[in-house]
């Protein structure tokens, strides 16, 4: 079963002035739906951008009421358009365990993560936990460049991941084996 994502596109100047897409041309608006979460998700998003007029109950009214939203893709795919901006529902085909298989293998636990701003670093200041959000095992992408992860021994892990903050982990009382690892992920396109 795949995964969706909705994201939204539009050209450099209203990226600039768009406070949605904050200088980017290209955004994730929610990820890691089903096809029926994110059917849902862009209609509701549809009608919102189209308040001034009646609200479409379903997509097939939504594509006939000739204000931006397009038939179904064959893929199940969806889209429309609204003031120079298109929303689409993507397909993740990938799931992140069979991805990273063989870093999955070497630890003893995995923990997810979503970057807090524009900083890219992993390191407590710049990153958020998911774990009570997301499952791993359910986590798609559209490729590895969408995440970033490392395999951490507890030294790395205490100096990033806990660094500036009151504990440390100690890898014997937690995993039984002071030279366990632990794969920290971190999703590019987390939305928070």
């Amino acid at each position: 079963m795949c995964k969706y994502r909705i994201i939204g596109k539009t050209n450099g100047w209203i990226a600039q002035r768009d406070s949605k897409f904050n200088g980017r041309c290209e955004i994730t608006i929610a990820d890691q739906l089903n096809l029926k979460e994110a059917y849902k998700k862009l209609l509701d998003m549809y009608n919102e951008d189209n308040c001034n007029y009646p609200s479409a109950p379903n997509w097939g009214v939504a594509v006939h009421q000739n204000r931006g939203a397009c038939a179904t893709f064959t893929d199940g795919t969806r889209s429309y358009k609204c003031d120079s901006r298109t929303y689409e529902i993507v397909e993740l085909p990938d799931r992140i365990a069979d991805l990273l298989k063989e870093e999955v293998g070497l630890c003893a636990d995995i923990e997810v993560y979503g970057y807090k701003g524009v900083n890219h670093s992993i390191h407590t200041d710049c990153i958020v936990s998911l774990d009570d959000e997301m499952n791993f095992n359910e986590l798609y992408c559209a490729g590895i460049n969408e995440f970033d992860f490392e395999v951490m021994d507890e030294d790395d892990y205490n100096n990033t991941v806990l660094a500036n903050s009151c504990i440390s982990a100690d890898f014997e009382e937690l995993y039984g084996d002071k030279n366990a690892k632990v794969l920290v992920i971190v999703l590019k396109n987390y939305i928070g």
